[in-house]
């Protein structure tokens, strides 16, 4: 009689412990099951999110928000800007190619195509595997159409009058070359700022040891150099601009990124395609278009 009650007690604490072990297998399996689900669903391929990365950047962009825009930038491997910081891709002094000509000016763009890129970069758990991929943009200029200046006018180098009309004749021949650079919403003075660089580089003698003599002028975009006419006076800027070809639509590549898959999408980098410029010399209802054609070799890495 007197042992009942251990007994009773040992069965009563090994109910206890089966029902704590059942209810910590059940936690776990379903803890285990939410990281799986929650890995998984981060594994599945997000081809919107970079588009959507992409417009938000273009419309920051269009609207001049430079800050914002800058803040955009971003990349998934090393964590290292480029030298000068982000900012360079907006500036016309700093960096080939550039979207300087977009700032605060009026554009349309519409996203198309996105590319996922398997690029091997390593990880440690699921939601840190990091994401790239391609967005392709078309941009159009159905009203304020940049100007496209010939090389030596970007960098500030005069030209004769007849240089001058040869370039606007055929302004497809190397039309490739500092394309972005080349593109400006006005040729007044002032556009481009004229102050030394704030961050450390290679000076300037360094870099003339490792160029050519006819290279060394084309070292940084300036404001427009002059046109020199016949009787050694300058053309006038209205006269210039009414004879510059414009840009009419581009072909735009962002590579977008990202760091981890709970990371924003960023912008990383950039290039054209292809372009399309109009003659200014034609009339208004029937203007001469070409096409600009990128060769493959003058395409920055991405």
């Amino acid at each position: 009689m007197g042992e009942r009650p251990i007994k009773t007690s040992s069965f009563v604490i090994s109910l206890c412990h089966c029902k704590i072990s059942y209810m910590l297998a059940r936690f776990l399996i379903v803890a285990i099951c939410g990281l799986l689900f929650v890995a998984a669903a981060f594994m599945l391929p997000t081809v919107d999110f970079p588009q959507s990365a992409a417009d938000s950047f273009l419309q920051k962009i269009r609207e001049g928000n430079r800050q914002a825009a800058v803040e955009m930038f971003g990349d998934n491997t090393c964590h290292c800007p480029p030298r000068g910081g982000y900012e360079t891709y907006l500036r016309y002094d700093m960096h080939d190619p550039t979207l300087a000509f977009l700032i605060g000016k009026h554009f349309t763009f519409t996203t198309g195509k996105v590319t996922p890129v398997n690029a091997e970069i390593p990880y440690v758990f699921p939601w840190d595997k990091p994401s790239t991929s391609y967005v392709d943009v078309e941009l159009s200029f159905p009203h304020e159409k940049p100007y496209f200046l010939p090389m030596e006018m970007a960098f500030g180098i005069p030209m004769t009058e007849a240089q001058f009309n040869e370039f606007v004749a055929n302004p497809n021949k190397n039309a490739w070359k500092a394309f972005a650079l080349r593109l400006r919403p006005s040729i007044a003075p002032g556009l481009i700022p004229t102050k030394p660089r704030q961050f450390k580089t290679q000076t300037n003698d360094q870099l003339e040891n490792l160029m050519s003599p006819e290279m060394i002028p084309f070292l940084q975009a300036t404001d427009a150099g002059d046109v020199i006419l016949k009787d050694k006076s300058k053309m006038s800027l209205a006269d210039i601009e009414a004879k510059l070809p414009r840009l009419e639509k581009a072909s735009l590549r962002l590579r977008v990124v990202k760091s981890g898959q709970l990371k924003p999408w960023k912008i990383n980098k950039f290039r054209f395609e292809k372009a399309s410029i109009i003659d200014s010399g034609t009339t208004p209802t029937t203007p001469k278009e070409s096409t600009i054609e990128f060769p493959l070799n003058s395409k920055f890495d991405l």
